[in-house]
């Protein structure tokens, strides 16, 4: 008797989580991740997990430029502090971000910012800038 009781309340849990669409999502830092999830993750296999990004996390940086008018050619690592806790998921092809694991915004919903370039001379030779400034849109 316990046995099917416990059944019908698994199964009636089941189906008001499906009714309401609920996610259960696990969270795994970004600095655990392993290749094998990540490639799952950008793949659409892995939608329930979410990548946290901790402040103060400092990420490697690779820059890649290419076109007809410029190629990059990159000499080694930079690297960029996260300033604010979020989160990353993909779901559907598409990159989500949120800060209370709640509410999920596409990338140009969830930033505001701006790209530039600019030249300059350093050490009497001529000096390519890219710049970026990344915000949370409010």
């Amino acid at each position: 008797m316990r046995r099917t009781t416990a059944l019908i309340l698994s199964f009636a849990i089941t189906a008001t989580c499906l009714a309401a669409q609920c996610k259960t999502i696990n969270v795994i830092p970004l600095s655990e991740i392993t290749n094998e999830t990540l490639q799952e993750l950008f793949e659409g296999k892995r939608p329930n997990i979410a990548l946290e990004c901790s402040e103060g996390l400092n990420l490697p940086l690779t820059i890649s430029i290419s076109g007809d008018m410029l190629d990059a050619v990159s000499d080694g690592y930079t690297s960029i502090k996260v300033l604010k806790n979020c989160y990353i998921r993909c779901e559907k092809g598409f990159l989500l971000f949120s800060t209370d694991l709640n509410d999920w915004k596409d990338f140009s919903t969830f930033f505001t910012g701006s790209i530039g370039f600019s030249l300059s001379v350093e050490n009497e030779e001529p000096t390519a800038s890219l710049n970026c400034e990344l915000n949370q849109r409010d």
